[in-house]
């Protein structure tokens, strides 16, 4: 990684995730990863890196979900 942004949901942002959590079927702790599944999103991230991939694969966002050492440096 040559560099990183720090991205942080606006407060407009967290009311829009939370009003449609419930109709997405976000809940619980689910929303926590729609949290960092939509600032992946609103810094453009191609990538989330995580041990647990299902639970950003299941948010259906654009970017890839790798684990961690799934992937070999070539």
């Amino acid at each position: 990684m040559k560099s990183s942004t720090v991205i942080a949901l606006n407060a407009k942002s967290y009311e829009i995730l939370l009003q449609l959590a419930p109709k997405n079927g976000v809940a619980g702790g689910r929303i926590y990863d729609a949290v960092i599944g939509t600032c992946a999103e609103q810094g453009e991230a191609s990538t989330v890196l995580t041990f647990n991939a299902g639970d950003f694969t299941a948010l259906g966002k654009d970017f890839a979900v790798v684990i961690p050492g799934s992937v070999s440096a070539g």
